[in-house]
């Protein structure tokens, strides 16, 4: 499998793709050692929570935020914008947690 590198100056680098979602061994296609500048990695799965991707990320000095830390941002906002009413973020990470048994 080819393996892309992360071009010098990349601050934030996503898994939009739904690599580690099926197999807790998959790996994103990306040279984790071309992650060293980078200042957050980032991946939209739900679950597992932390996938091989954050986790190599983390080791190579990123900050991470997985996709559950996604999920209840973007719904909080959605919730707002339809509702006027600011959601409890804790409410919602507690109730995501529950329901995928993190």
């Amino acid at each position: 499998v080819q393996e892309f590198d992360i071009p010098p100056g990349t601050d934030i680098v996503i898994n939009a793709t739904s690599i580690g979602s099926f197999d807790e061994d998959a790996r994103v296609p990306v040279a984790i050692d071309t992650l060293e500048g980078a200042k957050l990695a980032a991946d939209v799965v739900l679950h597992p929570t932390r996938t091989r991707f954050l986790d190599e990320a983390k080791s190579h000095g990123c900050e991470v935020l997985d996709g559950l830390a996604i999920s209840v941002n973007q719904g909080a906002l959605a919730f707002q914008l339809w509702t006027g009413v600011d959601p409890d973020l804790s409410v919602m990470q507690d109730a995501l947690e529950e329901f995928f048994g993190v």
